[in-house]
């Protein structure tokens, strides 16, 4: 019995540091894109869903490097988001940060035709 007490203590104190050690990263990981902001696009590639959670797979361009990104969304038709382009915002020190703005489409053809440039 004292040995199940002590078992379910440990199980509470890992869920604790897990969720303040998941909290911190996400804390860091904003603040480095806000602190070191920097504009690019991004198009929206592919569609994922992992249960009731609809993601978007997105890729972006910096220094000449192609990166990926993965956001979750919540609203709209698939074919709304796939082929389309969206401003990103990602870190200037670490651009593998970055955040989708998926309320700003890109529309202008001289940005996407540059954006097509660099693939």
């Amino acid at each position: 019995m004292k040995f199940k007490l002590i078992e379910q203590e440990y199980v509470v104190i890992f869920v604790a540091i897990s969720f303040i050690a998941l909290i911190s990263y996400r804390i860091y990981y904003t603040n480095e894109i806000d602190k070191n902001p920097f504009f690019t696009i991004g198009q929206v590639y592919d569609i994922t869903y992992t249960k009731s959670v609809r993601n978007v797979k997105f890729k972006y361009y910096h220094k000449g490097k192609s990166y990926t990104g993965i956001h979750r969304v919540d609203f709209g038709k698939d074919s709304l988001y796939l082929g389309n382009y969206y401003k990103v915002i990602i870190s200037k020190n670490n651009p593998t940060k970055n955040r989708i703005i998926i309320e700003q489409q890109i529309l202008d053809s001289i940005k996407i035709n540059n954006f097509k440039l660099r693939n």
